[in-house]
């Protein structure tokens, strides 16, 4: 037999007495050896790292006739000395950002495997003018890389000073890590002092003019209420009758003296009612 466990020098005489007879088979005949190679590069291809290369090794044994030096056993399966490649975590390369944060473990097989890795240049904090224009002399600034994974930066990034102008924001989290972020400056406004307002005296409360009471309106003393004549007696006149009977030729005097009498009784009657009303006043 020939194999990894029974090494032989390929073409060499399977017997050492025949040097003319039966060889050897080459070593691919049953050792083989696969790889599986992870590149790493920029967009335009360039090389960026030494590629990360695994291998595995395939073998079997081989029955060899010694006299016609044909394999007997031609379809004698192959054994890898390994199950599968190991996962490749992508390095962190400063001022790029990798597609992939890692290339994954995969079975061996009796073949060559490939895998590549991009990187693109992480993008820029660009100061510009509120008119969308990078101001002149002030340079961009990369973001800073992730250092824990390949495919990102960090958020939060402070943004640059630049002297004399005031940044519209104060930190920036890139939408994405390949892609610049404008941020916008502006020359802050002068402030115009404020005139000092001078305080004005109070003005002395004017006292208030005290009112003046109006004088009371005497009473009005009460008229005087006419005296009402006392009604004159009317005698009844029968006895006037008998009385001109008993006089008749005094009956005209004696009625104008009794008329007199009345009219004076009556005028002393309102005197002294006036005199009354007076000490009452």
């Amino acid at each position: 037999p020939v194999g990894p466990n029974n090494p032989h020098e390929p073409g060499t005489p399977v017997n050492p007495d025949e040097p003319n007879g039966p060889k050897w088979p080459a070593k691919d005949t049953y050792t083989k050896e696969y790889t599986s190679t992870v590149h790493f590069v920029d967009n335009s291809g360039n090389k960026m790292r030494d590629d990360d290369v695994q291998t595995s090794t395939w073998t079997r044994t081989l029955i060899i006739d010694k006299v016609t030096g044909q394999i007997i056993n031609p379809d004698e399966g192959w054994t890898a000395d390994k199950g599968s490649y190991n996962e490749v975590k992508v390095p962190v390369i400063n001022g790029y950002v990798a597609d992939k944060a890692n290339v994954p473990a995969k079975e061996t097989v009796q073949q060559n495997l490939e895998d590549t890795v991009t990187y693109t240049k992480v993008g820029n904090i660009v100061p510009v003018d509120p008119n969308g224009n990078p101001i002149p002399n002030v340079p961009a600034v990369p973001y800073t890389n992730d250092p824990t994974d390949p495919t990102k930066v960090v958020p939060n990034e402070p943004v640059p000073s630049v002297p004399g102008m005031t940044p519209n924001v104060t930190t920036v989290t890139p939408t994405h890590p390949t892609v610049d972020t404008p941020v916008v400056y502006t020359m802050p406004t002068p402030v115009t002092p404020e005139t000092p307002v001078t305080p004005q005296p109070d003005e002395p409360a004017t006292p208030e003019t005290p009112a003046t009471p109006a004088p009371a309106t005497p009473a009005q003393p009460a008229t005087p209420q006419a005296p009402v004549a006392p009604q004159a007696k009317t005698e009844s006149a029968a006895p006037a009758k008998q009385a001109a009977k008993k006089l008749p030729q005094t009956g005209n005097e004696n009625n104008s003296a009794a008329a007199l009498g009345l009219a004076a009784l009556g005028l002393t009657g309102l005197l002294a009612a006036g005199k009354k009303r007076r000490k009452e006043d």
